[in-house]
């Protein structure tokens, strides 16, 4: 009974450490310097706030809602700094990486998944988002609708949280421009298994899911109703007609990933490509991994998001690739599982020609972290370029 009781309280620290050792990575990373890193307020972090400021504001444009609330409380509470609009910022993209870290976490090893969950979260291209105060940082929520729809197949047990915890991230991506593309054709998809899920839970929690869903979109369907070119907005559809741009913006697609970024001092760093070395290979590794599993409605999930974030950012520009970000990296990891299966596989008894290759990996994935918070913290805020817009 002591060994037994022990070994519980031994397990149960070891987990409450693990979890505090995340928790305390995230919160450094997310938040450190957040609100001084770089001199003042840039002008689309000015526009954010000032579209948060109000609640009529809010209501006759509810384009990234979430965000928005979020923002108007602290204002409303009288905390409209730096630190407090970019911090709202922060906190959706803890969420962002959470979701990221339990997908992986269902399809690979721990080992694996804290792999991908790690160059995740220190790319510098998601730490330009979930550390800056506009809504853009919603734009990588696509990644929710690839759990909703793991979640409810996959789901035995807390049914009513999985359905639950689901339908409120439908809800918030439905407030985040261009999403609705994958949520009507997903729910369209999945509409019999949605169905099914339904019919096991009582009718009365049934009931208070329909009524909260209407309520929560009526400021949508209030918005579109006073203004309906704001569905244009909501579907990322251009209202002038620009084929010379959109033509460029499909030709730089491939450059800013692996050649040269974009130039948007706010948003990055000079003309890095958006993509270390290391990624790229393992990404390619990734296609490899997601054309042999093409059959999978999770690996057909992610090529669809994959391809609608190319979409919108032929017709939109760069920023919208966000989209499509969560996704990269769902291939960069399954690229750096491939890699790892197949070492094990050549070497399946020798332990330490096992421990040396999985060292290897783990020292270059550090690496691929340590240049994407130095490209970040230190390159980024100490460019002229980028001191210039944010002055304000």
């Amino acid at each position: 009974m002591k060994q037994r009781i022990g070994k519980y309280v031994g397990l149960f620290w070891r987990q409450t450490l693990a979890y505090l050792l995340v928790a305390a990575f995230l919160g450094v990373v997310l938040f450190y310097q957040i609100g001084t890193l770089v001199p003042g307020f840039s002008l689309p972090e000015l526009a954010a706030r000032a579209q948060a400021n109000s609640f009529h504001k809010i209501l006759l444009d509810p384009l990234f809602l979430p965000h928005k609330l979020m923002q108007y409380g602290l204002i409303r509470a009288g905390h409209s700094g730096a630190f407090w609009m970019r911090s709202v910022s922060a906190l959706w993209g803890i969420g962002v990486v959470l979701l990221f870290f339990d997908i992986i976490r269902s399809w690979y090893s721990r080992r694996v998944a804290v792999m991908g969950a790690g160059l995740f979260l220190t790319s510098a291209w998601f730490l330009h988002l979930a550390r800056l105060g506009t809504p853009t940082i919603l734009f990588t929520c696509s990644v929710g609708l690839l759990w909703v729809g793991m979640k409810l197949r996959s789901a035995t047990s807390h049914r009513k949280r999985t359905l639950v915890a689901s339908l409120i991230i439908l809800g918030v991506c439905l407030y985040v421009p261009g999403l609705a593309w994958i949520i009507l054709p997903m729910l369209v998809w999945q509409r019999k298994l949605i169905m099914s899920e339904f019919a096991k839970i009582p009718v009365w929690l049934t009931a208070a899911i329909l009524i909260v869903g209407l309520v929560g979109i009526t400021p949508l369907i209030y918005s579109f109703t006073k203004h309906p070119s704001l569905a244009l907005d909501w579907l990322l559809i251009p209202q002038t007609f620009s084929p010379s741009l959109w033509l460029s913006n499909l030709w730089h697609l491939p450059v800013w990933l692996i050649l040269r970024g974009p130039d948007m001092p706010v948003y990055w760093l000079g003309h890095v490509p958006l993509f270390d070395i290391f990624s790229i290979a393992m990404a390619v590794l990734g296609v490899y991994v997601l054309n042999y599993y093409r059959l999978l409605d999770r690996v057909r999930a992610v090529v669809a998001i994959i391809i609608l974030g190319f979409i919108l950012t032929v017709f939109n520009g760069w920023l919208v690739l966000s989209v499509a970000l969560p996704l990269f990296y769902v291939l960069i990891t399954a690229g750096i599982a491939l890699f790892l299966q197949q070492w094990f596989t050549v070497f399946p008894r020798n332990p330490l020609a096992r421990t040396v290759g999985l060292g290897l990996v783990t020292l270059i994935v550090v690496l691929a972290g340590y240049y994407n918070l130095r490209h970040y913290f230190i390159a980024w805020p100490r460019t002229p370029e980028t001191r210039q817009v944010f002055k304000a």
